[in-house]
């Protein structure tokens, strides 16, 4: 067997059938360098609007096309009739990717750069600078360069909500922390992450916050907040690193007392505290806060319950209830997500739904809801658009966690690519009445990109276990008219989107150096690279994805981790060198990264899925910190295989 084979793990060499691609390739090559200019830039322009050679080959040279084939490919189908989940895309040329600083590490735009100032405006926060009417799809500075330069003296913060100037922070915490560092900390959490979790009311928390009352805000809340939000706030201020270690500390701390007394707060904080120990690196209580987050909800009866099937009428105040629906919607979506995207053994897989509704969706709407007059802008009604929105998918990606968590339930093995097919049907029409707010846009706020992201990372796990059979193998999909309708095709419509989206994301977006939530568009896109084989900008778009963790590192321990275990994979499956391997492991980062395994404090703990291929065949060897375990060995193994072909 060659090489290749055996480092993937196959028991016989598997050839792919490209002859027909590569001589379709080869002829359009040879007619754009024939034809008239004319008819030359018709054709280009037919193939990447097509985008299937064959099909614009055959058109072009009058040849009958059968009648069945209303769309060249499914993935022109979905273009066509679900444009809101598939948009059409204006291709990116790989020779700008390449030379864009997408693909470099940030510290050479650092480089004798201070921290920028802490006291941004809004504009700086979640939204790059750059006029995106007029940006070209790569930009020749990345967001986060921008970002992180000089801001000019004399500016006042703009806080999330006015009233965070009253804020006296000292009355719920006993860390040593200015009122502005901290009204900062608590606007950069409520404008970047919020609108994806959910889990309290904004409006009613910083009225209590402010009033320095415990019927929307206590102790533990703002502890765990702080600490998610100044891991965020590191990104540009390292001191705020050192701050997130004593609020983490802390929020533990007081989870021992506040723990055996059910709340919504309680709850939220869970939540918060679940997803800051994850991008901190201390996985062994991720999944414990968010499974007591979901138990404490069952005990309140903001679940549906199993066994009565009765819904419990609780006697709340408007202001109790909204509370109450943040908490239970906040808690699903996170344990529902982690289900998903993380499988970490004992995530649990399905819990119940929520019996309560949906905050701000329907009738409770951001449109019908009075706002404070302190609210900072008007754009913060979006914040009732992306979470509802949230909801209902999460509500829908539920019911395929059967997926990868079987149980009684679990279809037979012979109807499971129907309903995995079916979902996929729900998913994709309930886009076609996503309120305009929500579609993608170059105005769009970093919530809504981070929606599609999660959209299209969910559209891979769907059809992930139907994959990687031979041509001749593969299933069909009923309900799809193209000639390639198979699940195989659909992933790569996804992938598709994945790459536009994640570099719109880096190039457009702020968040995407302090928020970790985006980071699932990176793993997934890198695995998607890598198991395909025969794309041919596999090694640009894998980068890509590195360098996104790259800027994330400050903020998040774990990043380093997942590019460690991501190479560990890029070295077992394509022809890279351990040298270069290693290169890039040293271009990335301040510190070397034997930081990784020589932490002062604790080792690093990563024990959710890197290798998505692998998880459902040997789970432990897929976590994250197990697969970056293997990288010099990955490194040693491939020197040796390339020092032998030198010897032939």
């Amino acid at each position: 067997m060659c090489s290749t084979c055996v480092k993937r793990g196959r028991t016989s060499c598997v050839y792919s059938e490209r002859r027909d691609a590569a001589s379709n390739a080869i002829e359009l090559l040879e007619l754009l360098k024939s034809l008239p200019e004319e008819k030359a830039s018709e054709l280009l322009r037919d193939l990447r609007e097509k985008g299937d050679a064959a099909f614009v080959l055959n058109e072009f040279k009058g040849a009958p096309i059968a009648s069945d084939r209303v769309h060249p490919d499914i993935e022109s189908e979905l273009k066509a009739k679900y444009p809101n989940a598939y948009p059409a895309l204006v291709a990116i040329t790989p020779s700008v990717l390449a030379a864009s600083n997408l693909l470099r590490s940030d510290l050479s735009a650092l480089s004798g750069k201070e921290d920028a100032r802490p006291d941004m405006k809004q504009t700086q926060v979640g939204r790059s600078n750059v006029d995106r009417s007029t940006a070209t799809p790569i930009d020749a500075d990345s967001a986060v360069s921008h970002f992180r330069s000089h801001l000019p003296d004399g500016h006042e913060p703009d806080y999330f909500d006015d009233r965070l100037r009253d804020l006296k922070i000292g009355f719920w915490t006993d860390i040593a922390v200015t009122n502005k560092f901290a009204a900062q900390v608590i606007s950069l959490y409520l404008r970047t992450d919020h609108p994806l979790l959910g889990l309290f009311d904004p409006y009613l928390f910083v009225a209590d916050l402010i009033d320095q009352k415990s019927r929307f805000c206590s102790r533990f809340l703002v502890h765990s907040l702080m600490y998610l939000g100044c891991q965020m706030y590191s990104a540009f201020d390292k001191s705020a690193s050192k701050i997130a270690q004593d609020f983490a500390q802390e929020a533990e701390r007081l989870w021992e007392s506040e723990k055996v007394h059910d709340s919504y707060l309680t709850m939220a904080g869970a939540v918060l505290l679940s997803l800051s120990l994850m991008g901190h690196g201390k996985d062994h209580a991720v999944l414990l806060y968010a499974k007591e987050a979901a138990e404490m909800g069952i005990r309140l009866g903001l679940f549906e319950d199993e066994a009565s099937g009765e819904r419990i009428e609780i006697d709340q105040s408007e202001e109790q209830q909204s509370a109450s629906w943040y908490a239970a919607w906040g808690a699903f979506n996170w344990k529902t997500l982690i289900s998903l995207f993380y499988r970490q053994p004992g995530s649990g897989g399905p819990m119940i739904l929520p019996k309560v509704p949906i905050p701000g969706d329907q009738s409770f709407s951001a449109e019908d809801r009075p706002m404070p007059e302190t609210t900072s802008s008007a754009g913060e009604l979006l914040l009732g658009k992306t979470f509802p929105a949230l909801c209902n998918f999460w509500r829908m990606i539920h019911g395929a966690l059967w997926i990868y968590y079987p149980g009684p339930d679990c279809p037979p093995d012979r109807f499971k690519l129907d309903i995995a097919e079916n979902k996929f049907r729900e998913l994709i029409t309930w886009t076609a009445f996503l309120p305009s707010i929500l579609l993608r846009r170059k105005d769009s706020p970093h919530h809504v990109a981070v929606f599609h992201i999660w959209f299209h990372a969910a559209v891979l796990d769907i059809f992930r276990p139907f994959l990687q059979k031979p041509a001749e193998e593969r299933p069909r999909l009923k309900t799809f008219s193209a000639w390639d309708s198979t699940p195989d095709a659909v992933f790569s419509a996804s992938v598709n989107q994945l790459k536009r989206l994640i570099v719109d994301y880096r190039t457009n977006y702020e968040t995407s150096a302090y928020s970790i939530l985006w980071h699932t568009g990176l793993l997934y896109l890198a695995n998607a690279m890598l198991e395909n084989g025969e794309d041919p900008q596999t090694r640009l778009y894998f980068l890509l994805c590195v360098y996104g963790y790259e800027r994330l590192k400050r903020p998040y321990r774990i990043s380093r981790v997942i590019v460690q275990g991501l190479l560990s994979m890029m070295l077992r499956d394509t022809d890279m060198s351990g040298e270069e391997a290693r290169k890039i492991l040293g271009d990335l980062g301040e510190e070397r990264w034997d930081w990784v395994k020589k932490e002062v404090d604790e080792k690093i703990r990563a024990t959710f899925m890197v290798d998505l291929n692998l998880a459902s065949k040997d789970p432990e060897r897929a976590m994250v910190e197990n697969m970056a375990d293997e990288f010099e060995n990955m490194a040693l193994f491939q020197d040796f295989l390339n020092w032998d072909k030198m010897k032939m």
